[in-house]
């Protein structure tokens, strides 16, 4: 993770804003689990920036969307996946982020609701299962979040489907 820690103070020093998503947030937020890749949000108009630092330290993109691009190490350092954000949605993610520690420096990582509505948009792939929903009531155990509250609620609204829904209200009330 030695390549992915210059990275990151390469960027800070770049001023190229990003938050750390995906398991590393979610370890980050206290639920440490295996991971095999780092996942950053950052803004579409500083893409050709970030591939320009990311391509200097070794990563090749494999992958390409329109929200999201994927890149891998030519050496097989750890894997990149870069959430791809407009302006309005990064700085209300940002915004509402917490500072975390990350090797010898700070980073941001999305508040648990915006770390769920992610998870929870995620989980729309099924084979996202087995990662994303225990990440998701971790965070939920972690931060004491209540799935009744308005808050919560709407994020389901905008982001579960019925089926999540009703087995995060399953599994949230045997955590009571």
């Amino acid at each position: 993770m030695k390549a992915i820690d210059t990275i990151i103070n390469e960027a800070q020093a770049k001023g190229l804003p990003f938050l750390i998503i995906g398991g590393q947030a979610v370890a980050l937020h206290g639920h440490p689990r295996m991971t095999y890749d780092i996942d950053f949000v950052v803004l579409l108009s500083d893409l050709v920036r970030w591939r320009s630092l990311l391509f200097k330290h070794g990563y090749r993109t494999f992958r390409a969307e329109v929200s999201f691009e994927q890149l891998k190490h030519i050496d097989g350092d750890i894997p990149i996946d870069l959430m791809l954000a407009n302006d309005s949605t990064f700085s209300k993610l940002a915004a509402e982020s917490m500072e975390k520690d990350w090797a010898e420096t700070r980073i941001r990582v999305p508040a648990p609701l915006h770390l769920i509505a992610m998870k929870l948009h995620s989980l729309k792939q099924k084979h996202r299962f087995s990662k994303d929903f225990p990440d998701v009531v971790e965070l939920m155990r972690i931060h004491k979040l209540d799935f009744h509250s308005l808050e919560f609620q709407a994020i389901l609204d905008r982001h579960a489907s019925p089926d999540i829904r009703a087995l995060l209200e399953t599994k949230t009330q045997s955590l009571q």
